[in-house]
């Protein structure tokens, strides 16, 4: 059992740092126009310079405040969401995570606590949360239902990270 819905594994070795949450707006993909290959527009998942000088934004820990949590504060600052997860598990479930975490990238190279630092930007809180369960095996904690635009903002972390083998028995009806 999970003592936060943002720590996926006690034990973990990797912080999965969420910049500008929900900045994606949740549509369904009938609704979204799409983009020619070259032109789609992701989020990134990038190790992007430190914020040196800037104030640590302490991580809502309460599900629905992070859930809701606009993409930036009154001040224009960018807010963060802290997720605690296994790299172990990461890299089973997606060979994105994999090339980043084994590679010589930035997310290969500890922070000054010992933990990985793997950045991603936009995406939408909740559908990560529940791929992240997913991927750490807490299936108690993924809903049985999703509404649409749930779905597809699964289906675009999916697509991104490369990891539909880990979701398929969770959305196999």
């Amino acid at each position: 059992m999970k003592k936060s819905p943002l720590e996926l594994d006690p034990e973990a070795d990797d912080l999965l740092i969420l910049q500008r949450p929900n900045l994606q707006p949740a549509q369904a993909l009938k609704e979204q126009h799409v983009l020619p290959k070259k032109e789609k527009a992701e989020p990134s998942t990038t190790a992007s310079p430190q914020t040196k000088g800037k104030k640590k934004i302490k991580t809502p820990t309460d599900l629905d405040k992070v859930t809701s949590l606009q993409p930036y504060q009154e001040s224009g600052d960018p807010n963060e969401i802290e997720f605690r997860v296994s790299t172990k598990h990461l890299c089973i479930a997606s060979p994105v995570f994999g090339k980043m975490i084994k590679g010589s990238f930035q997310e290969s190279q500890p922070n000054d606590k010992g933990f990985l630092e793997i950045r991603a930007s936009d995406w939408n809180t909740w559908a990560l949360l529940v791929l992240l369960d997913i991927i750490h095996g807490h299936h108690r904690q993924v809903p049985r239902k999703l509404d649409l635009d749930t779905i597809a903002q699964i289906g675009l972390l999916v697509d991104y990270y490369a990891c539909l083998e880990i979701i398929e028995v969770s959305f196999d009806q």
